[in-house]
């Protein structure tokens, strides 16, 4: 059955590869990514075996179609492994939505989206050869790869972006709950309430700040796939900075999220999730670290509450404009774990 499902996973991507191809009367794009590297983990917790193993992600096709001046498809589909061990193959609509471009200061989206929370959770796709670093940092890891929070949802979004002289941007997204079983259905007729407002004072220096407001109701799932025994009411406050640019060699990226979880008879948790990256350029090459931290209350009901501490050195190889090589070296301490050394090499590509 498991290899049937693949058949039938690959069929459905490559049709949609073949429609997106076949539009001869509107402007229709259509780019692949994928990637593919190696492994290695050495666990301090003596119960666990070291281990290391060769890794593909996935295939990501990217489509983009201009209907006419004002009205733009967009599709992002995703077929492969994804999470830490998994071994099932997924077909996953990562976005899909339609955007109708009113003017120069107001979009309307609907659809399927990344939720216009911070910087990173926007600005990087699955096509990893834009990321800067091998994985997400684990405050903005999506669902499949063991996240927490929402990073994508079904919903309806107005937006304007780089208006007046310091290119002011705001997001306003109305989407499903996170508890929502799957794309296209809820299991309440409350919905989650997204807003960002942003400036770039320098150009491509950005000031961020974002707040989203959820409900889960008994019986659902989390984002970490656990029930939901209570109703839970979700705030996520955030702020940033970032300057990731092609024109500047520097490279800064820093977020704070602050997760408050009013758990029905439990009362309110609140959570801190950081994370910094530093970069810089030489030609080809840019070294750069990254450091992330989860810190949860004791009295947490909502998420797993398991600290965690991560920091990585690396190193990124341009081989080409549309081909990048990452080496790093990671370490992670966590309240189960204790503490994990991992070597990674990760190879990604654009076709």
């Amino acid at each position: 059955m498991k290899h049937i499902h693949m058949i039938k996973t690959g069929a459905l991507a490559l049709t949609f590869s073949l429609l997106a191809t076949m539009g001869v009367s509107q402007d229709t794009k259509v780019t692949y990514f994928g990637h593919t590297g190696y492994t290695a983990k050495f666990d301090d917790n003596s119960a666990t075996n070291d281990q290391s193993a060769f890794n593909t992600g996935g295939f990501n096709m990217f489509i983009t179609s201009e209907l006419n001046e004002r009205i733009t498809v967009l599709g992002e589909f995703f077929m492969g492994f994804k999470g830490d061990g998994g071994t099932v193959v997924n077909f996953n609509i990562e976005r899909l939505y339609i955007k109708y471009a009113v003017n120069d200061k107001l979009n309307i989206r609907l659809g399927r989206m990344y939720t216009p929370l911070g910087f990173w959770n926007n600005r990087y796709t699955q096509g990893l050869v834009f990321q800067p670093t091998i994985n997400r940092p684990y405050p903005v890891r999506n669902k499949d790869d063991k996240g927490i929070i929402s990073t994508n949802s079904v919903g309806l979004q107005l937006d304007g972006e780089n208006i007046g002289k310091y290119r002011f941007s705001y997001y306003l997204m109305v989407d499903n709950t996170a508890g929502a079983p799957s794309i296209n259905t809820d299991n309440t007729t409350k919905k989650s309430v997204n807003a960002k407002i942003k400036i770039e004072p320098i150009e491509n220096f950005e000031l961020f700040t974002s707040i989203r407001t959820d409900y889960l109701t008994a019986g659902s799932q989390s984002v970490q796939g656990l029930p939901v025994a209570n109703d839970v009411q979700q705030t996520i406050y955030n702020v940033g900075v970032a300057h990731m640019t092609q024109a500047s060699p520097f490279e800064l990226a820093a977020e704070y999220f602050n997760v408050t979880n009013d758990v029905a008879t439990f009362g309110k948790s609140r959570s801190n999730l950081l994370y910094g990256y530093l970069g810089y350029r030489f030609g080809k090459i840019t070294p750069y670290v990254l450091t992330d931290f989860l810190r949860f209350t004791a009295r947490e009901r909502y998420f797993i509450p398991n600290d965690l501490s991560e920091f990585v050195i690396g190193a990124r190889y341009a081989m080409t404009p549309a081909a990048v090589i990452k080496l790093e070296y990671e370490y992670v301490s966590t309240d189960v774990i204790n503490r994990e050394n991992v070597l990674s090499v990760q190879v990604a590509a654009r076709f």
